[in-house]
């Protein structure tokens, strides 16, 4: 029997320029973000939006009935260090089509799926001579070249895959790269066989900050929201993860690292390598 996927707790409607407004101010973050407690999860593309104040009491009751004993994981940035290597691949595509774009622009766009990247920059540079699908398709190509020559493992990547396998845990991916991509990485480093369900971005409606990739990826592994932890590298993953209403573990970019924004995470790291059995213990 598959597990019940429950919608995230408030849906309201969202006008289209409302939306457009919200996400550049919540997640292009051109001004500072205010946040006042832990419980925010997020503005999801299209109807949902999550905040409030302190967990309730029956969000605590339902934690209690179902522990967590599935772990879903991000890919770039997270697993391999390829944040940096999408950075050039973009760059090198953007520049034939006489753009180029620093790395505060880039960060603007991290998280997203590579098809809303594109059409982001598409709408603020206007280029003319290839359609947002062939731009895509190049820039997908030209990264998925630069991981098989460059790309590695992070730190721990394999150590926090053993963890979890050796406690029986059930095993996802939820990506916003392309399923294409995603096997390559997978193959280049030797791990797909760590994972039940591989799930990615491209497939769904939305992508993230919106949680649908962690909802679908939950509801094929059997599992509960409540049941799964994410592990996170980006700020937009990081929401997805909250909006689906998952425990989440971020290990972002040193850059990163005192965005205020990462107060929303249960737990922030340096390196998935610092995860522990305590911290484990702590998130259940």
């Amino acid at each position: 029997m598959m597990a019940e996927v429950q919608p995230p707790y408030i849906s309201i409607p969202v006008k289209t320029n409302v939306l457009k407004a919200s996400l550049k101010r919540l997640f292009f973050f051109k001004k500072p973000l205010q946040i006042r407690n832990h419980s925010l999860a997020g503005l999801c593309l299209g109807y949902n939006f999550l905040a409030g104040s302190a967990p309730s009491r029956n969000l605590s009751l339902r934690r209690m009935q179902h522990p967590i004993h599935t772990v879903i994981f991000d890919m770039d940035g997270l697993l391999i260090n390829s944040e940096p290597l999408w950075g050039l691949a973009l760059n090198e595509v953007f520049d034939t089509l006489g753009l180029q774009l620093s790395p505060e622009e880039l960060l603007q766009t991290t998280g997203l799926r590579t098809t809303e990247v594109v059409q982001y920059w598409y709408g603020e540079r206007n280029w003319t001579g290839r359609s947002v699908e062939q731009v895509t398709e190049e820039i997908v190509d030209n990264v998925t070249a630069k991981i098989k020559a460059e790309g590695a493992a992070m730190e721990g990547a394999y150590g926090i895959l053993d963890f979890f396998k050796g406690r029986g845990f059930r095993m996802g991916l939820a990506s916003s790269s392309p399923m294409r991509l995603i096997e390559s990485v997978l193959d280049f480093l030797n791990i797909r066989s760590y994972f039940e369900v591989l799930s990615s971005g491209e497939q769904e409606e939305y992508g993230k900050p919106h949680p649908a990739v962690y909802l679908s990826c939950a509801a094929r592994l059997n599992s509960h929201p409540l049941q799964c932890l994410a592990f996170e590298d980006s700020i937009n993953g990081m929401i997805a993860a909250k909006a689906a209403r998952m425990k989440v573990v971020v290990v972002p970019e040193p850059h990163n690292h005192n965005d205020p924004r990462l107060i929303l995470a249960d737990l922030t790291l340096h390196s998935l390598a610092q995860f522990t059995e305590a911290h484990l213990q702590e998130l259940q």
